[in-house]
């Protein structure tokens, strides 16, 4: 049964992190949990680069406008209820606010393997943050590193999202497209959760308001 969630149309203010001039997705990810039940199954997908600090949030039912036409959507399902929550990213601020992020705090802590990375222990930043910056090392180090280009996070599909964890392992899945797409396996605990996807994009796309990267 599809379920309308309270609290929207919501407009959100979200910080940029560090230098960046997109809008992190998952720092998007996170400010969209606070709308669902807890314990939900979640496929969050960011297929464009949102250049903004502003993004309206609405319930997909209320406009019927389909996936294609937003700058992300998280569809969720808990039990028999499930929804979908769609993005659009509004003009930015003048002066977006800016929080530190220093990935150092997971990259010096993972053990890499063959295809794999794990981290034992607190998790630095929220479970999305953390596997998305493991996963880059990984990739950084394992498939490809070509300066004119950068991994960017598109989708995510897990069965419930983690709060608290002792250890996160990613295992490297399917690489297509020429190695610029790929699909990575988490687990937490030794329990598989779900998929994270990345695709690499050259730099000079980045900087297009609206370029679609992916996230199918």
């Amino acid at each position: 049964m599809k379920v309308k969630m309270s609290g929207l149309p919501a407009r959100l203010s979200l910080p940029l992190l560090g230098q960046r001039e997109y809008l992190q997705g998952t720092t998007l990810f996170d400010a969209l949990l606070g709308f669902l039940p807890q314990h939900a199954g979640v496929t969050f997908k960011v297929p464009r680069v949102i250049k903004s600090d502003l993004v309206e949030v609405v319930d997909q039912q209320d406009l019927g406008k389909s996936a294609a036409d937003w700058d992300a959507t998280l569809s969720w399902i808990t039990g028999e209820e499930m929804g979908t929550l769609a993005v659009k990213a509004l003009p930015s601020s003048k002066n977006p606010l800016r929080v530190p992020y220093n990935e150092s705090l997971v990259t010096d802590r993972i053990a890499l393997g063959r295809g794999t990375a794990e981290l034992a222990g607190e998790w630095p930043f929220s479970f999305c943050a953390t596997i998305v910056s493991m996963n880059k090392a990984m990739l950084l180090g394992q498939v490809h590193s070509n300066p004119s280009g950068q991994w960017m996070f598109t989708r995510l599909d897990v069965s419930r999202v983690p709060g608290i964890g002792r250890l996160l392992t990613l295992q490297l899945g399917r690489v297509v497209g020429g190695g610029r797409i790929v699909k990575t396996q988490v687990s937490v605990d030794g329990i598989l959760l779900g998929d994270l996807y990345f695709c690499w994009i050259e730099k000079a796309r980045i900087s297009s308001r609206g370029e679609r990267i992916g996230g199918d």
